[in-house]
């Protein structure tokens, strides 16, 4: 298909840094970038997040639409219940990494907060969240996969304080971070269909777990908001050793509500063969069961 021989070129490209759209000075890009990708509906503190080649990559594309990517992720490999559920901005983010499908796992399960619990309404799936795991080009020798862990909640909470998620990872296989691989994304929507986009490259992060926190909205310019959703990224790295065999790696994501109190830091174990996250002092925090899963991945390039 035509749009995957261009995404392919374009992957090149990023590897190489050889866009001539404009000409960038070390790593920042000049402000014609910044301005032609918001012309293309790009918000600006996404554009913030990006590199320079990113930034070069999306004007060199033009605005791609949401049908072309979801091509793109056809012939790579996703299955359609992922393509659904993932938002425009990280397919973008696929497409830009030339990803490719490694698995996913969505767990649907609840979480309210105040009196909601005194009418008994744990029965309602109002909280869904998943991950899915992306494998990236690498060098020979090593393997380089990009994971998402995202979380949607269909719920207008009482409280709205300073919320925070996070995902782990078994470290017995010697995976490290990536360097600046770490975003995250939260988005309010309200009753009449505005939204508010919050993105964040700043984290709480340790060898083998990462961690955001924000502001939870409960109104966009008095509009009350009626849903939430977002989403954080990592890519981490491990040399496979040209074995042959195959290994499988564990992971662990959680989303906690702050009910009151000041705010706690996110607690990563990665050391066993299941990982976990958890938060200092829980009692202030609603959370759902932990979302647990895992993939394979083979020694050999």
């Amino acid at each position: 298909m035509k749009r995957r021989f261009v995404s392919v070129a374009l992957a090149v490209m990023l590897m190489l840094g050889c866009f001539s759209v404009a000409q960038a000075g070390g790593e920042i890009a000049p402000p014609e970038l910044d301005q032609a990708l918001e012309e293309l509906g790009y918000q600006r503190d996404h554009i913030e997040m990006l590199s320079r080649e990113e930034k070069q990559a999306l004007v060199k594309s033009g605005k791609l639409s949401e049908r072309e990517l979801d091509e793109y992720l056809d012939e790579a490999g996703y299955p359609e219940e992922l393509v659904v559920i993932l938002d425009y901005a990280q397919k973008v983010d696929i497409y830009l990494n030339q990803a490719t499908y490694s698995s996913h796992h969505v767990e649907y399960q609840h979480l309210t907060d105040g009196k909601d619990e005194e009418y008994g309404i744990r029965s309602w799936n109002n909280f869904t969240h998943w991950f899915s795991v992306h494998k990236l080009s690498s060098p020979s020798g090593q393997h380089r996969y990009m994971i998402y862990y995202n979380w949607r909640w269909n719920y207008a909470p009482n409280i709205t304080l300073t919320d925070k998620f996070g995902m782990s990872w078994s470290n017995h296989q010697g995976w490290w971070i990536e360097n600046n691989s770490w975003r995250m994304n939260y988005t309010a929507v309200g009753q009449n269909n505005t939204h508010f986009y919050y993105w964040n490259n700043f984290s709480d992060m340790i060898a083998t777990g990462v961690g955001w926190s924000f502001n939870i909205r409960s109104s966009i310019n008095g509009d009350p908001i009626v849903g939430h959703r977002g989403w954080g990224r990592i890519t981490i790295r491990v040399n496979h050793g040209g074995t042959g065999g195959s290994s499988r790696t564990e992971l662990a994501g959680n989303y906690f509500h702050k009910l009151f109190g000041t705010d706690s830091p996110l607690v990563f174990e990665g050391s066993g063969q299941w990982p976990s996250v958890n938060i200092q002092a829980s009692w202030r925090y609603d959370r759902p069961s932990m979302l647990m899963d895992r993939w394979t991945w083979f020694h050999s390039d």
